[in-house]
């Protein structure tokens, strides 16, 4: 037998060998098989003089030797530990039960992670918007409301003038029954209030609000749309639009902040000089300087701060006097114990042009110097000064310079119990009896000091259930100690001239819901005989 013929005939003997090895591992047959089949294979290579019988035996003394070694090696891996169950066979039904149960884990678990990181990373279309709105902050609150309103037995009907249906109609005789105040019949009303809107990111320091609400567009002071309408669609309106620039918010010391738009109050106060509805169309500056002794502090106080605003109130065509609020104020707040925060304000609110000026005799030409927004209790004169009885038109009398000094007070007597407390004066420095007796040819003693103190205890956060919260007010305001345009409109049914209480209770319901019950009770100070108690219970939500 030639080399070549030995060396082919060596190959196809191990290529069989291979063969019958791996159909029988894939095959799970008897391990005999396979020896005797390698047996024979070794003894015709011997036969046809491939290898010697002794080179034979010395592979099967080798083979053996080492299936000896792995065999113990494995014996001691798989020894079973104390308390382990062995399991030789697996049913075919058992199996299939492991692998569904263990696809549902897998699958679940894999779904949340995805989910997870879909949301923190902006997988998708959200992904493709531009980060400003990506970073959109929507929110929104809706109330509804029933008040019971009861007018004292001692008023006298046609007693007050409602100034503001009067202007709207041209003339006390043009408004008709309408031409004065209800102070006689007790009312119930229902009332809706919603508002939604989202703030925007722009850029790092720059930042863009819109909201939206319901409302009356002609009252600022009231957001609330009378359910008895005879089932009437609701107006939506733009309560707030507004862009807010300003320095970064990781600056330590200081802070400057410029609105611009319809912005919320962006005044220290409480409700006796603005009601909580007003919004401040215009421009406004703040500045903050943070406490270097609070800095580190989780709770910071702002430390010193200063606000600057020019609002324009009302704008007359074809002339150069429009009527603006011009708005300073100056405060400091700090944090006195890491439980008690104070903060003091004093502001200078002027009103340019607020005043009426009395037409020529049969003129027209001064009617845009009445107000375009009335409730009742400031000092008013007719201004259209013309022969016919039923033109009539008022306008305010004084002039208003307001001087508030406001004190806010919080201190959390354990994390969910915090007492707050408020206490404002206001005193109206533009207040002159000789000017109003020019406007007017009448004299009008002064009347124009106001005040409100305010305490409420409870639960911080009250849109959570079994959450409560009581407060209690007193709430005093002279005939011209402020604009009755935007003070409260709740407490005597709005206005000044007016001195009385509030006392009520809010409770959570579920999560981001909530009732208040408030009852409000309030007589007149120097008019005619008027006292209004007014009982409201509110269902509110946020989202």
């Amino acid at each position: 037998m030639t080399l070549r013929t030995k060396i082919i005939a060596c190959s196809a003997i191990l290529l069989a060998a291979a063969s019958l090895n791996a159909v029988a591992e894939e095959a799970g047959s008897d391990m005999a098989v396979l020896r005797n089949t390698v047996v024979n294979l070794l003894d015709a290579m011997v036969k046809q003089g491939l290898i010697s019988k002794e080179s034979a035996q010395q592979l099967v003394a080798d083979a053996q030797r080492k299936a000896s070694a792995e065999a113990s090696a494995t014996a001691s891996a798989d020894v079973a530990a104390p308390g382990d169950v062995r399991v030789t066979y697996v049913p075919r039904v058992v199996q299939d039960e492991i692998t569904a149960q263990v696809k549902e884990d897998v699958q679940a678990s894999v779904v949340a992670d995805v989910k997870k990181a879909a949301l923190e990373e902006g997988w998708g279309v959200p992904a493709a918007l531009p980060s400003w709105v990506r970073n959109a902050r929507w929110s929104g609150d809706i109330r509804v409301r029933g008040e019971y309103t009861a007018y004292a037995d001692g008023n006298e009907p046609f007693s007050y003038p409602d100034f503001q249906a009067i202007n709207d109609a041209g003339g006390i005789g043009k408004a008709g029954p309408d031409a004065y105040l209800n102070t006689t019949e007790d009312q119930n009303r229902y009332q809706l209030k919603m508002n939604f809107g989202a703030q925007f990111d722009l850029a790092p320091n720059a930042l863009a609000s819109v909201r939206f609400g319901t409302g009356n567009q002609a009252n600022p002071v009231t957001r609330n749309q009378a359910l008895g309408d005879f089932d009437r669609t609701f107006p939506l309106l733009l309560e707030e639009a507004y862009l807010r620039l300003g320095t970064s918010p990781a600056a330590r010391h200081h802070q400057v902040q410029f609105w611009a738009g319809r912005t919320p109050n962006p005044l220290q106060s409480t409700e006796l000089v603005w009601d909580n509805d007003v919004r401040f169309n215009g421009f406004t500056l703040q500045y903050a300087w943070n406490n270097p002794q609070v800095a580190g502090e989780a709770r910071q106080a702002r430390g010193l701060f200063a606000t600057a605003g020019a609002y324009p109130i009302q704008e007359v065509e074809l002339s150069q006097d429009d009527k603006w609020l011009l708005a300073t104020q100056l405060g400091y707040e700090l944090d006195p114990v890491p439980e008690v925060r104070l903060s003091l304000a004093a502001g200078y609110y002027a009103y340019q042009n607020i005043a009426g000026e009395r037409n020529a005799p049969d003129s027209s030409l001064l009617d845009y110097t009445a107000p375009d927004f009335v409730q009742k209790g400031n000092t008013y004169f007719d201004i259209r000064n013309d022969t016919d009885p039923d033109t009539e038109l008022f306008a305010l009398a004084a002039d208003y310079n307001l001087l508030d000094i406001s004190a806010l007070a919080s201190w959390t007597l354990r994390p969910d119990l915090v007492l707050d407390m408020a206490a404002n004066y206001v005193t109206n420095l533009g207040y002159d009896e000789t000017d109003i007796l020019a406007r007017t040819g009448v004299f009008v003693p002064e009347k124009a000091d106001a005040w409100r103190l305010e305490l409420r205890i409870g639960n911080p956060e009250i849109a959570r259930p079994l959450a409560w919260r009581a407060f209690v007010a007193y709430h005093y305001a002279e005939r011209d100690a402020l604009l009755d345009a935007f003070t409260d409109s709740d407490i005597h049914r709005g206005g000044t001239d007016a001195e009385g209480f509030i006392i009520g209770g809010e409770l959570g319901i579920t999560n981001n819901t909530w009732a208040r019950l408030r009852y409000l009770s309030a007589d007149e100070i120097d008019g005619p005989a008027l006292g209004i108690d007014v009982l409201q219970l509110d269902l509110n939500g946020k989202f």
